[in-house]
């Protein structure tokens, strides 16, 4: 009971919005292969140092994994990971369904 505490502490106070895109990136990938801290980089709009804490804080919470080849370090989604993302992802479904019923309404 302990350990989902600590999870969901985690998400309540780590799951930013950057955070969140680049476990989209990763999600999204066009060829389900990891990606590079280069690649993210420029996908989420955001500085080099900051790639590096965020990959940080997510691996460090089981979320992505990283695999280093010599200078190269690949990043993916965990299955965790993947679980979070989804779940997310329908929370923003549900929420995106309710603002066109508003909007028409």
């Amino acid at each position: 009971m302990q350990q989902k505490y600590q999870s969901s502490t985690f998400l309540q106070k780590h799951i930013t919005r950057k955070s969140f895109e680049l476990m989209r990136i990763l999600g999204n990938s066009t060829n389900k292969n990891p990606m590079y801290p280069q690649q993210l980089h420029k996908c989420a709009h955001v500085t080099y140092a900051h790639i590096y804490t965020l990959i940080k804080l997510l691996e460090s919470n089981n979320i992505i994994s990283t695999r280093k080849n010599g200078r190269i370090r690949s990043i993916s989604l965990t299955s965790k990971g993947k679980e979070i993302l989804n779940h997310i992802d329908n929370i923003y479904d549900i929420f995106s369904k309710l603002d066109r019923v508003i909007t028409i309404s």
